[in-house]
């Protein structure tokens, strides 16, 4: 044997006086001889053993290398020459370096390759001989670099790989120079390397070595982790895998057996049997097999009952498993749990199981399926389970000797667990055996293949065999301690000592002051010169700050800096902080959100983008949730969570996902608040993020869902979740009407919650009644007709059976009541039934449309011609035979396939105008196929579908028969609508006309009341003639089906947008049409109406006195017998003789004249009319006067000639003399048919108004009141009973008033006619022309307050004014407008597509718009500055046409097709206009809502003018320049030109027309309101004047509205919030302080109650308020504190102070989380505030007994919580009672008195006999000396007294109590700051007295109390 030392000399490395050299130095090689049977030794000089005894120095180091020719050290060396794995070079580059560098004799090693490289030759033992004489060299000095090399081989084991490493950091980047401290620090490590000592051990020596070399902290880590990357300590199996080898050895398993056995252990778990049911199969079959069972037949058994069916899945899932070569501990737990079963028997169930198999007969297959069956039965086992349990005996069985080793491995496992080995370790230890046999391996795959395939394969009596060795191989396998002793070895090396050296320097920077973040800064740069990647220092650094006590936040900010300080990727460093922190989250929930925040702000400070951070988040929520949470902990860290992501960007979808785990969790809870918190959590953070309300609620119910909530819980959960999310009204609206839908949940319920809700989350009481009056608004419009045609096509096509019951719920949710859909179907088969077409149907109601809102007729005039119409047609006109056709019809309760096609078809005919739609495809077809088309063929088309489609007359008699049925019936015209829509829209999609009428007819039998009573009814009501009501409500039919197809949010914001206005201003015509819908409703009490009637007055600034006396000159009009026709004259006669500059004198003197040479009677005119007069009820006929008089006023030039009027004009306009005046007027009346004595009656009527003593504007009034209501459908007859009743009683002074100037007149024998008569006769109808209201300050809040309200922007309002200027310059008239767009409306209702339509008409028009016309139109809108009132009437009658309908436009349409043709230049314009709408940049939505807001203003009493005041006001106030927009709108509009009108451009047309038609429909939805929620809604769109608080109206009208669902506790929160947030309170407080009020948990006091009344009812500025509500909070806040320290800490309290603060806090421990915490944070105070006491004074009795008791509720607080109790103040006092006892016990007991400790039983009964027992203790000699006495210590305690058994004892009572409340979980819960500060010392102390000590740097201790954040 040859060997070499090699020596380190430190001195030599070290003296000063020396140069730096650092010598080894060799001793000459030895040998020694083999001899047999003997030991080698190795002789060695002492001399140079160093240091002989504990004081001498060491100043050498020693390193003997074998290097004997078949030694380890060249094995090593040719090891390292051959090269690493793949090719690589391993250490070859390294060694060539180092030995290549000049060591003589060294030549011959080196070769050359076949490419001309180096390479080293194989040494022969000749060669070897020579290296040793090389290296030892001559003068006793080694080479360096030789011993390099020796070193690198030695410390590596000959590893290339690692040898590289070593000399690379020996040589410093190959560099010249070896670094000496490197090698010293190998010399001193390489033998405990080889010697196997763990990774500490070596690293120490290493530590030590380096540190004697002189270089500083930071350099020694630096290099020691060098050194353990080099030797593989960390990462590298090179020494694990060598220990794992010895511990299966020693453990008597081989690495591939242990490797087959975990396979099967994977197998087994994937099967998915729990392990107590595997243990059951396999008990099973051992019993059978003591019992004598053969293999056979319990095999056979089994076969028969176990279930193949799911073996896809197995099969699927074992594979997987497979797939992935190393063992969770997922699969290790399962597989001990199922061994500890099975070797126990401890499970449940298994002794009935095995009772049934001792009494079961067991001996015929027949016998034991039975049994076997009966087991099952019994629940103990399912087929599945056994199915599955009985897969890893197959799985045994196939593995070979699968059964012991399995065993074996088990009981490795078992043993490694019981020696202390973490799960986590033992998993890591068996994948790392595991891994030493390749997976590759051919033996492993083919192991793999036939676990596989085993599944789904039957028993074979050797699988039963096979469990007997298995359970044997349990219990006689025996694991040696040293087995386990080295796996923990291998693990310990596996984890490495990096982790150890890095906390070395850490507590070495900590301890010389530094900083964390220098600590932090020091440990990177340390780490990065290892080379270590950037997970590795991150990991290195968390476990290192850990040790350290470095907070979580501490150690996130500083991984996530050392991270991307190393160049880690922000991917990188958010999967570093998740795997770090996941474990501790799962660990301590209650630090998980503290944990996530923490994680947030350091991937934030390290630059991650919000996906990062968001998926971390989501990740670390997963992490902390499990089956220990608490509700409080769950809330904690979801909110923390949520809250992050949203603020860090995360989309809705990644805050849906995440918290969809939480709401998980919380539905294995079962605590529904916290699912409501959470849910309300989920819903703010995602629509922080952005997310639609519909998006949110989808979210939020798949979550709840999948939670495992119920459907009453989820609507729950979703309603109070958006009511507090902050959301919109609107969207709370919807949730409420969804959640309603889905649970049957009452509206009051629903509202109740949303206010809750929406109090406790700080939003106004604005805010709540807004969302209330959008879901009253949502209630009324009902849902959608889609979407309940939706739901019945869904249970059509799901196969159930379709019920009475399932078809009323689905129209139930949709709004719409049995009653109404009866009515409605009646309805329809009365359509179906009356034989005319319903394209006929749909004309005739056209017709009355256009007459009605065309050409202004009322509904009375429209009545009498259609009635004259149907007289026209005779005694045949069929009305007879369509009634009892009918009538038949209705009596019968089924419904036909006619009845559903005749209402699909009536639906859309309405659309078309009543053009046939197969007409309109025709002409559709030929104009896209024919090529020619051109503007004749369009003008064909246009006439045919628009003005030939005029009703006839027997539809017209057949749809007033419809009309009686539809009045008689009383139905919602919009019920009739939606089913209509219902049925088409199902058809539409498929459903065919036999099912649709199967569901109808169902719904049809859901009605309440007789078929054949109601059909008796409609007999007696058909017989009459048509009334105004059957008018109206027939064509609100018509209105309807178009509002169908308006969205519901749209037509919700029109009708907020109406009330608005109306809720400022009103016209009488506006304010008047609820009445007239009351009056004209069936079976109506007029009488009953009066009080709606004085109200419209009053509304209108009238009073009963103008009524009185305005239907008293409507009862003289009558007198008069004055026709309309002869009072257009008379007033178009005074109203030109006034316009032409004439006075009023000169007009009376001619009237007068004309009357005199007449000859007319004045006298006996007066007698007539006077006679008249009287104070007998009002008539029909009188009140029916109103609109005579109204249309003669309104239309008084409409009924007189042309000629009559221009020679009038033209005699007046050149100037006539007093004779020409009186020749000319004679004239005219000639001309017109009109008396003399005609004139005289409307002169005294004038005088008569004159002296009325009422000013014609309220008369004026009081007339547009009675012809609004009368125009509205009301019949004269209700309207004037109403009237009777209004003015009870009648006053004669009135009378006698108006009877004046006629008596005047019958005494003096004529009429003087005066200039008031004419004036006041001109005021009259100027004031019945003119709008209301004239105040232009007032008419713009009015203005904006609606825009606001509608939603539009004051950018929307400036292109809105855009497109009203471009049509009123464009040429197009309103009516051309109506018509083109009516036409594309027809088109497509017919089902041509918008881009067909587009072509039609590009085909056309001749020619496309030129650029000049263009520039053209530009230049005059130019021109057109500002907003007039022409821009206003224009867009007015646009709307008007529109909604007229082309039936009204008579021969108007004659612009359009001039004799016959189509105007191209007209249409070109129209054209241009909806290529305008797509220019302008506004929405359809936006541009309608504009156009209505406009219109409903004029509704409302303001003048054209005015409204273009408001909108020119708004364009100016928008910062948007009209000409801008007018230039971007050319630029559009030319660069549209060549390609014409597009299917885009129609789509947006035929939308803006819809919206339109929204006005009429949101009006008459609005009739569904209750008055009381329209009063709410009024209260919530009025204006209000900025900064104002709630107005008391709004609280008044939401009592009024909500009745019972807003109890005295809400409105009283809104006040005070709405206090609150005019003072400038925050959200926070505003939030926090609602929650206190609202009181939902109980435990607030009476008394802050009325401290916050009395704060908001004194008198003082909103600050002082808010500050005396804050001082209130804050006291009840504190009130248990309080009530605490009152009683216990600053006086000696009765029994009944005690009772009383034992109520208190047991009233609070019974209310929610918030009291229960107040309680606890209460009694944490006081314990800290008795413990100082403690400190400082000597206890008295009264101290001890108030310190015990409050320790005493502590641990009675505790346990209450634990055991979930509800206690009263008694049940707390006696809990208390029973604690203090035992608390006296203890301190007895360490006093050494236990002979007083029975004393307990007698004095511890009562409260008071405590106290007695107490005071005696102290008093007596004996026993207050032993209480008294004096503790020894180790420890100076300076100044520090009462160091007694007592104090000691009490100060671990007071502690151990504290401890119990976990005050570390309740300081997150402080909210409110500033209040009590004391100081507390920080106490290190131990259990034995002696070694307590208190620290003196802490006697001045940190605040306590209430101080915290």
């Amino acid at each position: 044997m040859v060997m070499i030392e090699l020596v380190y000399c430190k001195i030599t490395g070290k003296t000063r006086s020396l140069p730096k050299v650092h010598h080894f130095i060799p001793l000459a090689p030895w040998t020694c001889n083999k001899i047999k049977g003997k030991r080698r030794v190795m002789k060695i000089d002492g001399t140079n053993d160093g240091p002989s005894s504990k004081f001498e120095k060491k100043e050498h180091i020693k390193l003997v290398l074998d290097m004997s020719n078949d030694g380890p050290m060249f094995k090593m060396l040719e090891s390292m020459l051959s090269g690493g794995k793949n090719g690589e070079k391993g250490a070859y580059n390294a060694l060539a370096k180092l030995l290549q560098s000049g060591i003589p004799g060294l030549e011959n090693l080196f070769g050359q390759g076949p490419d001309g490289t180096l390479k080293f030759n194989k040494m022969s033992d000749e060669d070897k001989k020579r290296f040793i004489a090389a290296v030892t060299g001559s003068g006793g000095k080694i080479d360096s670099k030789a011993a390099a090399a020796l070193i690198a081989a030695a410390a590596s084991g000959g590893d290339p790989e690692i040898a590289n490493k070593i000399i690379e950091k020996m040589m410093s980047g190959l560099g010249d120079e070896i670094d000496p401290a490197m090698m010293s620090a190998l010399m001193a490590t390489t033998a405990l390397v080889a010697q196997g000592a763990s990774n500490e051990e070596v690293l120490a020596a290493m530590q030590r070595e380096l540190a004697a070399s002189g270089l500083s902290e930071e350099e020694i880590l630096a290099k020691t982790l060098l050194l353990q990357k080099a030797m593989a300590g960390d990462n590298s199996p090179a020494f694990i895998n060598k220990t794992l080898r010895n511990a299966l050895n020693v453990a008597n398993l081989s690495p591939e057996e242990l490797a087959q056995a975990l396979y099967v252990e994977k197998v087994m778990a994937a099967a998915g049997a729990s392990p107590e049911d595997i243990a059951k199969a396999l008990l099973i079959q051992t019993t059978l097999k003591k019992k004598g069972v053969s293999s056979e037949v319990i095999a056979a058994a089994f076969n028969n009952i176990i279930n193949k069916s799911n073996t896809g899945k197995l099969q699927k899932d074992v594979e997987n498993a497979l797939k992935n070569d190393s063992i969770s501990t997922d699969e290790i737990s399962k597989a001990l749990a199922m061994q500890k079963a099975f070797e126990t028997g401890k499970i449940r169930g298994l002794k009935e199981m095995q009772k049934l198999l001792e009494e079961g007969n067991t001996d015929t297959l027949e016998g034991l399926e039975a049994c076997i069956n009966e087991i099952i039965e019994s629940g103990a086992l399912s087929t599945d389970a056994i199915s599955q349990s009985l897969i890893l005996q197959k799985a045994m069985a196939v593995a070979g000797n699968g059964a012991e080793t399995l065993a074996s491995s088990l009981l490795l496992q078992k043993a490694m667990i019981e020696g202390g080995v973490g799960v986590n370790d033992v998993a890591n230890a068996m994948s790392l055996s595991m891994s030493l046999i390749p997976s590759d391996d051919e033996k492993i795959k083919e192991l793999k293949s036939k676990l596989a395939l085993c599944i789904g394969k039957g028993l074979d009596p050797s699988d039963i065999d096979v469990i007997m060795i298995f359970k044997e191989a349990l219990e006689k396998g025996e694991i040696p301690k040293e087995a386990v002793n080295l796996m923990r070895k291998a693990m310990k090396q596996r984890r490495g000592s990096v982790d150890n050296v890095a906390e070395t320097l850490m507590a070495s920077l900590a301890a010389s002051g530094q900083s964390q973040e220098s600590i932090a800064k020091a440990m990177v740069k340390a780490l990065q010169a290892t080379g270590a990647t950037p997970v590795e220092i991150a990991k290195t650094m968390q476990q290192a700050m850990t040790k350290t006590g470095a907070s979580h936040e501490e150690i996130a900010k500083a991984m996530a800096a050392a991270m991307a300080a190393s160049g880690a990727s922000a991917e990188d460093i958010a999967a570093a902080l998740k795997e770090t922190f996941e474990k501790a989250m799962a660990a301590d929930p209650a630090a998980a959100a503290d944990i996530a925040r923490t994680m947030a702000c350091a991937l934030a400070a390290a630059g991650a983008s919000a996906e990062d951070i968001a998926r971390t988040m989501q990740q670390a929520l997963a992490a902390s949730l499990g089956a220990d949470n608490s509700p409080e902990d769950l809330l904690d860290i979801a909110q923390t969570v949520a809250r992050a992501m949203a603020e860090a960007g995360a989309s809705p979808q990644e805050i849906n996902e995440a918290m969809k785990d939480a709401l998980k969790a919380a539905g294995k809870i079962d605590n529904p608040e916290l699912m409501s918190e959470l849910t309300k959590t989920m819903a703010k953070a995602m629509a922080e993020a952005g997310a639609s309300g519909e998006d949110i609620a989808k979210a939020m119910q798949e979550a709840l869902i999948a939670s495992g909530v119920g459907e009453e819980d989820i609507a729950e959960h979703m309603v109070k979740a958006m009511a507090g999310s902050g959301a919109s009204a609107e969207l709370i609206a919807k949730t409420m009407q969804k959640a309603m839908e889905m649970s049957g949940m009452s509206e009051e319920e629903a509202q109740k919650y949303v206010i809750e809700a929406m109090i406790e989350s700080g939003a106004s009481a604005e805010d709540i009644a807004q969302t209330i009056v959008a879901q009253n608004l949502m209630s009324a419009i009902g849902v959608a007709p889609e979407d309940t045609a939706k739901k019945l096509l869904s249970d059509l096509r799901s196969g159930k059976d379709i019920t009475k019951d399932s078809v009323e719920k689905v129209f139930t949710d949709a709004g719409i009541e049995p009653d109404s859909i009866a009515k409605v179907l009646m309805f329809q088969k009365a359509l179906a039934a009356c034989g005319a077409d319903p394209e006929d149907i749909a004309k005739a109601i056209l017709l009355q449309k256009a007459w009605l809102n065309g050409y202004g007729n009322n509904p009375e005039n429209i009545a009498n011609s259609l009635e004259c119409i149907i007289a026209d047609l005779g005694a045949n006109n069929g009305m007879a035979e369509t009634m009892s056709v009918i009538l038949n019809r209705l009596v019968s309760d089924d419904m036909n396939v006619d009845d559903v096609m005749k209402a699909i078809m009536f639906d859309k005919a309405l659309d078309t105008n009543g053009a046939s739609v197969n007409n309109i495809k025709d002409i559709a077809n030929k104009s896209i196929k024919n090529k020619s088309f051109d503007h004749t063929d369009l003008s064909k088309a246009i006439q045919e579908l628009l003005f030939n489609s005029g009703a006839k007359a027997d539809a017209i008699s057949k749809t007033a028969v419809l009309q009686k049925i539809l009045t008689s019936l009383g139905v919602s015209p919009d019920d009739i609508a939606k089913v209509f829509n219902i049925q088409k829209t199902m058809y539409e999609a498929g459903a065919t006309p036999q099912d649709i009428s199967m569901i109808m007819e169902l719904a049809l039998g859901n009605s309440n009341f007789s078929l054949e009573d109601m059909v008796n009814n409609l007999k007696n009501m058909l017989e009459r003639k048509l009334i105004p009501a059957d008018i109206i409500n027939i064509i609100e039919v018509a209105e309807a089906f178009q509002g169908t197809k308006i969205p519901a949010e749209l037509i919700s914001k029109i009708m907020l947008m109406q009330k608005a206005i109306e809720s400022d201003i009103s016209s009488p015509e506006q304010s008047s049409a609820d009445l007239a819908n009351k009056l004209k409703k069936q079976n109506v009490n007029p009488e009953s109406l009066a009080s709606d009637l004085q109200v419209l007055l009053q509304k209108n600034g009238l009073s009963t006195d103008s009524l009185e006396k305005s239907v008293l000159l409507q009862k003289l009009l009558l007198a008069s017998g004055l026709d309309s026709h002869a009072l257009g004259v008379l007033l178009t006669l005074q109203n030109k003789l006034v316009e032409s500059g004439m006075a009023p004198e000169k007009i009376t003197q001619a009237l007068t004249e004309v009357l005199k040479q007449s000859g007319v009677n004045s006298k006996e005119i007066a007698q007539l009319l006077n006679s008249a007069l009287d104070l007998n009820k009002i008539k029909d006929d009188d009140v029916k006067m109103s609109s005579v008089l109204y249309d003669a006023i309104t239309n008084a030039a409409g009924s007189i000639s042309n000629e009559g009027i221009a020679m009038l004009a033209e005699q007046l306009k050149n100037g006539v003399t007093q004779g020409d005046l009186v020749n000319l007027m004679k004239k005219f009346l000639d001309s017109e048919n009109v008396k003399p004595e005609s004139l005289a009656k409307m002169l005294m009527f004038q005088k008569a108004m004159a002296s009325a003593d009422c000013t014609p504007e309220d008369l004026a009034k009081v007339l547009r009141i009675q012809n609004a209501i009368l125009r509205n459908g009301a019949s004269a007859e209700n309207l004037c009973k109403t009237i009777n009743e209004v003015l009870k009683p009648r006053k004669k002074q009135f009378l006698d008033k108006l009877k004046q100037p006629l008596q005047e007149i019958i005494a003096d024998g004529i009429m003087k006619i005066n200039a008031s008569d004419i004036t006041n006769a001109q005021l009259y109808q100027k004031a019945m022309n003119s709008s209301t209201y004239t105040d232009d300050s007032k008419l713009k809040e009015v203005f904006e307050n609606a825009m606001k309200v509608a939603g539009l922007s004051k950018e929307a309002i400036a292109k809105a004014l855009l497109v009203q200027k471009t049509l009123a310059a464009s040429g197009v008239t309103p009516e051309i407008m109506a018509q083109a767009v009516m036409f594309q409306k027809a088109l497509a209702a017919s089902g041509i597509s918008p881009d067909e339509i587009a072509e039609i008409f590009n085909k056309a028009v001749s020619k496309n718009m030129t650029e000049e016309s263009i520039s053209s139109l530009i230049a005059s809108i130019m021109e057109r500055k500002g907003c007039t009132k022409e821009d206003i009437e224009k867009m007015i009658a646009l709307q008007k046409s529109l909604n007229s309908g082309v039936l009204a436009m008579g021969e108007k349409y004659g612009d359009l097709l001039n004799s016959g043709q189509v105007d191209c230049n007209l249409l070109q314009k129209a054209i241009l206009m909806q290529k305008i709408l797509s220019a302008a940049g506004i929405s359809p939505e936006d541009l309608g809502k504009a156009f209505l807001l406009q219109n409903a203003m004029i509704e409302a009493g303001a003048s054209p003018d005015h409204v273009a005041s408001c909108m020119q006001r708004t364009l100016l106030e928008s910062g948007m320049s009209l000409e801008h927009l007018i230039t971007l709108m050319e630029i559009e509009l030319k660069g549209a030109l060549a390609k014409g009108l597009q299917g885009k451009d129609i789509i947006r047309t035929l939308q803006f027309e819809k919206i339109l038609g929204a006005s009429s429909c949101a009006k008459r939805i609005l009739r569904k309101v209750n008055p009381e929620a329209m009063k709410l809604m009024e209260a919530t769109v009025k204006q209000r004047a900025p900064g104002v608080a709630t107005d008391s109206n709004l609280l008044e009208a939401m009592k009024g509205a909500l009745g019972n669902v807003l109890d005295q506790s809400a409105l009283q929160a809104m006040e005070v919030s709405a206090a609150m947030a005019a003072a400038g309170a925050s959200k926070d407080e505003i939030e926090e302080m609602m929650q206190m009020i609202l009181n939902k948990g109980g435990g607030i006091s009476n008394e802050f109650i009325e401290s916050i009344k009395e704060a908001m009812s004194s008198g003082v500025n909103p600050f002082e308020k808010l500050n005396a509500l804050k001082a209130a909070m804050e006291e009840e806040m504190n009130s248990v504190t309080n009530a605490l320290r009152n009683t216990f800490i600053n006086r000696i309290p009765t029994q009944d102070e005690i009772k009383s603060t034992c109520n208190t806090l047991a009233e609070k421990l019974g209310a929610d989380a918030a009291a229960r915490i107040d309680v606890k944070l209460a009694l944490v105070d006081v314990l800290d505030e008795a413990l100082q006491d403690v400190l400082e004074y000597e206890p008295d009795a009264d101290m001890i007994f108030n310190y015990l008791m409050v320790s005493a509720l502590a641990s009675a607080t505790d346990y209450i919580e634990r055991n979930g109790i509800k206690p009263t103040g008694d049940d707390l006092q006696e809990l208390a009672r029973k604690e203090m006892i035992d608390m006296i016990e203890r301190l007895l007991l360490e006093a050494d008195l236990e002979d007083e400790i029975p004393k307990l039983e007698v004095y511890g009964k009562t409260i008071d006999g405590i106290k007695e027992l107490l005071a005696f203790l102290l008093k007596d000699a004996v026993t207050g000396r032993a209480l008294k006495r004096q503790v020894a210590f180790l420890f100076d305690f300076e100044d520090i007294e009462h160091t007694t058994v007592l104090g000691l004892t009490l100060q671990d009572i007071i502690k151990d109590a504290k401890h119990k409340l976990r005050p570390w979980e309740l300081e997150k819960k402080r909210k409110i700051r500033g209040l009590k500060k004391a100081l507390v010392p920080n106490l290190g102390y131990s259990q034995i007295y002696c070694y307590y000590r208190v620290l003196p740097e802490h006697l001045e201790g940190p605040p306590i109390g209430l101080a915290y954040e």
